[in-house]
């Protein structure tokens, strides 16, 4: 029978009894005695916190059975940092697939299809079109009309360097009583340099200055140019427009820098400080490669330093994730204190009731080592000792992640618990804490798996993987076939394609003022600009025919023998939830992406059981189940730029289906008027 004189030996005998409720005892049993010594402090030490087998077992049931554990003392291995690249994240996609989202942007008409002629006019006149062009009306009305963008753009990576060239053809109309056109393709050439604030990501200033175009006009072309002069002086022209075009465009066509976690981490955002990227040509395929990197920035990104290979040919996705940025990614969990509320969901509040978030967590790291990913946690279990001290450990999980049905998987899970010293390893062995504590760490770790993967059991948690195309009803998908842990970062390979969007649901609205003089005729209605819509979900009050199963308010009686049971149920609705705010355009036009709640309120159960002989009540109870909602009710409240409150709670959608109400095509028509409140007849929202 081994005697154990060191409490080093002790902690690494402990981890081979991490699963019970009880490790001495089941160490005793295996024939395992510490000397006199340590036994005699073992024997002397109360618990404070004393683990509930059945508790246990139950979770054990729960979240799956235990990965191997191993408890340590002391000598806390380094976690030294990689230095790559300034991006912590790197993304390189086909450009053929990038292409398909910009047409999927266009058919959606997420961006504006036209430039205003007041616009082109700045730079171009009627005067300088006819010196330099033939073609063009002898109209003595004719004049520079606005430009059409005649397709979607296309993306191409430029031979000649990093920069990325996007192939737009166009129309420069010629209005008059003889109007005519000026077809040609442009081909813009620009770095792709991202600047970030505090809420968004957009090209920078030194990229659009960097703008060159370069055009051809189209064989098509009624109006043709009468000299190369004249392409040279439209191109400079036009990029004078453009670049001016695209300073505003940079803003209105940004992306946001901070980033919110939803589902189980929606307290924690994360913000990008520097985005870039090129195209290049490999292997008969172009592809473009993007970075980025979080903020708080150790320095200024240098754009060259993005360098990643690419897929192979039966792929067309990349990503390559940083230690450094999945790092950033575990602390900014930490200190928004989600990781500690989704530990103590799971595990800590359900061992010990009476103190409902006993976890927390002071900081951790991710490493990727030896086809290896490395999660450590500093973690503190308060007052779970004697004499109310913390319990203070380092939690080591080490998974080896694969890619498996198009999913990130972990394996081969192994979990270190690090204890400062005797008095945290006789904590844990009396208390019985091992198990829980590597069942929580294990917990975190499927967690975060679960938040990267597309298919979800929790729908409400967004996928890395699955993101929205905005302003669309898609979402790009990335199936991962391979994913390979290297020293100090990892990498994932797929295929990446183009999905429908069928978890959220769409509004499409048209907001009009009526014609004052027929106001009756609906093709003559005013667009209403730039006014603001909020979008609700009705529940309180519900509006008439609202398809929630309101029960009845009679109480319901049910006689067996001498024993009255009665039952009498209330409805208590929601409060409304409001879903969004968006501007309407130029065309009074607005569009929502929601995802509205399926419950209208509560229904209360009231029960009592009475003995009809005596008229002694036996049993009361109360009970409280959810009323589920079929169809959402949506209602606007619309305020105008002036900030003249149009309209308010305006049921615009009674128990909307398929997902929508209004399409792009077809949208819902909100008549609004700005002198009081409108006829019955024109505020139904639809045509007369």
């Amino acid at each position: 029978m081994p005697s154990l004189a060191a409490w080093k030996r002790i902690a690494s005998e402990a981890g081979r009894f991490a699963r019970s409720a009880d490790p001495l005892a089941e160490m005793s049993a295996a024939g395992i005695v510490a000397d006199p010594e340590i036994r005699e402090v073992l024997e002397d030490q109360k618990p404070a916190f004393k683990l509930d087998p059945v508790a246990y077992a139950r979770l054990l049931g729960e979240y799956g059975p235990l990965p191997e554990v191993s408890v340590t003392m002391g000598d806390r291995p380094a976690q030294p940092a990689s230095d790559r690249s300034d991006y912590g994240l790197s993304t390189t996609i086909d450009v053929a697939l990038v292409n398909e989202i910009v047409r999927a942007f266009w058919d959606a008409r997420a961006y504006k299809r036209r430039v205003p002629a007041s616009i082109v006019r700045k730079v171009l006149d009627i005067a300088a079109i006819r010196a330099a062009f033939d073609g063009v009306p002898d109209d003595p009305d004719a004049a520079v009309g606005q430009m059409d963008l005649r397709g979607a753009a296309e993306l191409e990576a430029y031979s000649g360097g990093r920069d990325v060239i996007v192939v737009q053809p166009v129309s420069l109309r010629i209005t008059g009583a003889q109007p005519a056109s000026l077809d040609v393709t442009l081909r813009l050439r620009l770095p792709l340099v991202g600047t970030a604030t505090a809420s968004r990501v957009y090209l920078s200033e030194a990229s659009v200055q960097a703008l060159a175009v370069d055009l051809t006009v189209d064989q098509s072309s009624l109006v043709r140019p009468n000299s190369a002069a004249a392409v040279q002086m439209l191109e400079e022209r036009l990029t004078d427009m453009l670049r001016t075009l695209a300073v505003d465009a940079r803003l209105a066509y940004s992306l946001p820098s901070e980033i919110a976690l939803r589902g189980r981490l929606d307290n924690t955002t994360l913000t990008i400080g520097a985005a870039a990227g090129y195209a290049r040509p490999t292997g008969g395929r172009s592809y473009l490669s993007a970075g980025a990197e979080l903020a708080p920035l150790g320095g200024t990104p240098r754009p060259n330093s993005l360098a990643v290979a690419v897929p192979d040919q039966s792929e067309n996705l990349r990503i390559v994730v940083d230690e450094r940025l999945a790092t950033g990614v575990l602390t900014a969990t930490i200190e928004s204190g989600d990781l500690a509320a989704f530990a103590n969901r799971k595990i800590a509040s359900k061992l010990d009731p009476l103190n409902p978030a006993p976890i927390r967590f002071d900081g951790g790291t991710v490493r990727f080592t030896g086809g290896r990913m490395v999660i450590t946690l500093d973690t503190v279990w308060e007052d779970a000792c004697v004499a109310g001290k913390n319990l203070a450990m380092v939690v080591t999980v080490t998974s080896t992640l694969t890619a498996a049905g198009g999913q990130v998987n972990a394996a081969d899970t192994e979990i270190d618990i690090n204890l400062d010293n005797t008095d945290a390893l006789v904590c844990t062995l009396l208390s019985g804490l091992l198990g829980p504590f590597g069942l929580l760490a294990n917990t975190i770790v499927l967690g975060i798996i679960a938040a990267i993967n597309p298919a979800l059991d929790d729908k409400s948690l967004p996928s890395f993987l699955e993101p929205v195309l905005p302003r669309t009803e898609l979402r790009l998908r990335a199936a991962l076939s391979r994913l390979e842990v290297n020293e100090g970062y990892a990498v994932a390979t797929g295929v990446a394609s183009i999905v429908p969007n069928v978890t959220d649901w769409f509004v499409y609205l048209k907001v009009l003022y009526p014609n004052p003089i027929v106001p009756r005729r609906p093709s003559l209605r005013v667009p209403v600009a730039d006014a603001t819509v909020a979008l609700y979900e009705l529940d309180n009050p519900p509006p008439a025919g609202d398809d929630v199963a309101v029960p009845d308010a009679e109480p319901i009686e049910h006689l067996v023998g001498r024993y009255l049971t009665t039952e009498v149920r209330s409805y208590h609705p929601r409060a409304d939830e409001l879903l969004g705010t968006a501007a309407t355009d130029e065309d009074g036009f607005v569009r929502f992406r929601v995802r509205p709640n399926a419950i209208g309120g509560t229904i209360t159960t009231y029960r009592t059981k009475e003995d009809v002989v005596t008229g002694r009540v036996l049993s009361q109870s109360t009970a409280h189940a959810p009323a589920p909602e079929p169809g959402p009710d949506f209602a606007v409240t619309i305020t105008a730029a002036d900030g003249a409150v149009l309209t308010t709670r305006r049921l615009v959608a009674l128990n909307a289906s398929q997902k929508h109400a209004g399409t792009l095509d077809d949208p819902l028509l909100v008549v609004v008027s700005q002198s009081g409140p409108l006829p019955v007849d024109m505020a139904s929202g639809g045509d007369d």
